[in-house]
């Protein structure tokens, strides 16, 4: 038996994409077409995906074998790299083991017609987005990911929102809401159910450049690390170049225009950018860990707790009324 099993997050996900599954639910549900009683479960799938606990049984890797149609052992999904992973996925399923699961849910948006009279139709586009990395390991980088806005059913619109962390590519998807001059998306990731709360002014139309807040739970730390930081997303050309350049950049003007300058834009339009962009993200990012509530814990436990009785607040209330009309009956009358 190996002792480490290796890349599970990232391996679970790319499977979820080359089988088109778009929850924890319906992951489960093609284990389940393998073996009933398999140990793949939506709440334990998902402390997977996050990285909180790690599967070790041959059981359920001989199960994975078999949900992708793997000639090969489960004791190897368990020891091989992510990269031989992905290119047995691709000789199995094709391109979609490897395409990425954003571009599907982004489609073509140029091909839909879309007013130009509305700030929220001139959101749809695809961006570059530039935000402080979360990770305490690569604490003063920036994160370059890519957010594709594009029309849903009837009036709404849709986001996907992608990052590359320690070689994985992370997806977001959800709604798009526009209020009171602000874009709203909540994002989730499909399969492991992760929220991404994202607030940015809405500029009005053409809208070429986002700025807002983005906050949510730090995907590769193994604790609760809340964090919120700065966002610019820069609208560009759309094509395989954005998803494929999404990686870290170290902080700095001269990064960012010459990341800009590579998807497109014009070189002086790029240095602006870049110096912008240097300027707007000179903080953050903003993180609370859970040391940060144990000198809050130690004060309340402490000092005694106060606790409402109901009798005593049924005996004060019905005792009132009674020394009022004592008062009253004592008053000399004049």
């Amino acid at each position: 038996m190996w002792s480490m099993p290796v890349d599970v997050p990232a391996k679970l996900r790319r499977t979820a994409a080359a089988l088109g599954c778009g929850s924890a639910e319906e992951l489960c549900e093609r284990f389940r077409s393998v073996n009933l009683t398999t140990e793949c479960r939506p709440e334990r799938l998902r402390a997977w995906l996050r990285g909180r606990k790690i599967p070790r049984s041959a059981r359920f890797f001989a199960d994975w074998a078999g949900v992708i149609g793997l000639s090969r052992p489960g004791a190897w999904i368990a020891e091989c790299s992510l990269e031989a992973f992905v290119d047995e996925l691709s000789m199995l399923h094709g391109e979609r083991a490897t395409q990425s699961p954003v571009r599907a849910v982004a489609g073509h948006i140029t091909t839909h017609p879309l007013s130009p009279l509305r700030s929220s139709d001139s959101l749809c586009g695809s961006f570059a987005c530039y935000s402080h990395s979360w990770s305490p390991e690569h604490r003063g980088q920036v994160i370059r990911g890519t957010l594709r806005i594009h029309p849903g059913n009837e009036d709404e619109l849709r986001a996907a929102y992608s990052e590359t962390l320690l070689g994985d590519t992370i997806q977001m998807v959800g709604t798009v809401e526009t209020t009171a001059g602000t874009v709203h998306m909540l994002l989730r990731e499909p399969v492991s159910g992760l929220p991404v709360f994202v607030a940015m002014i809405l500029p009005p139309p053409p809208v070429g450049v986002l700025c807002g807040i983005m906050a949510g739970p730090c995907f590769v730390v193994d604790h609760s690390l809340p964090t919120g930081t700065r966002l610019v997303a820069v609208r560009v050309a759309d094509g395989r170049r954005l998803d494929s350049s999404n990686r870290y950049l170290p902080m700095g003007s001269a990064e960012f225009a010459t990341d800009l300058e590579s998807l497109g834009l014009p070189i002086d339009q790029a240095l602006n950018l870049g110096n912008l962009i240097s300027a707007f993200l000179r903080t953050g990012p903003d993180q609370v860990d859970p040391q940060d509530l144990v000198p809050f814990e130690k004060v309340l436990a402490a000092s005694p707790q106060l606790e409402d009785s109901p009798e005593k607040s049924a005996s004060i209330s019905i005792r009132k009324p009674t020394q009022e009309r004592s008062a009253k009956a004592t008053r000399p009358v004049s």
